[in-house]
């Protein structure tokens, strides 16, 4: 059976890298502890220990996303998708007003959440 994500220890094994001179430490816990495929059993991790690492912070995650390298474009729409809907502000503005079409994106988007947020569950 898989182990669940030890976050904790993951963040002891960059700082040992680090320690150890294996570059800031994040390349050993990426590469070679969890992976950059875009598989499930690899991708899912990779993000939920990127956004930790970034304290949640949209853009740093995105970023450290497309820098880990691998599958990265994948990776990115899951990761942007996971923190945009933990906290939606949070996504910076300029992501949003680029967008063509904006506003009737930004209603579709609206109406679903408050459908969702309407479900009787």
């Amino acid at each position: 059976a898989d182990e669940p994500l030890d976050l904790a220890a993951l963040d002891a094994a960059a700082t040992t890298a680090a320690a150890d001179g294996d570059g800031d430490g994040d390349d050993a816990v990426v590469r070679h502890r969890i992976g950059t495929a875009c598989y499930t059993e690899h991708g899912v991790p990779l993000l939920l220990y990127l956004a930790h690492r970034e304290r949640c912070d949209y853009t740093a995650a995105v970023l450290a996303n497309v820098n880990a390298g691998g599958d990265n474009v994948h990776r990115a729409s899951i990761i942007g998708a996971l923190l945009g809907a933990a906290a939606p502000h949070a996504v910076p503005s300029r992501f949003v007003d680029a967008l063509r079409e904006r506003d009737a994106i930004v209603a579709e988007v609206d109406a679903f959440v408050d459908a969702v947020l309407a479900a009787p569950y």
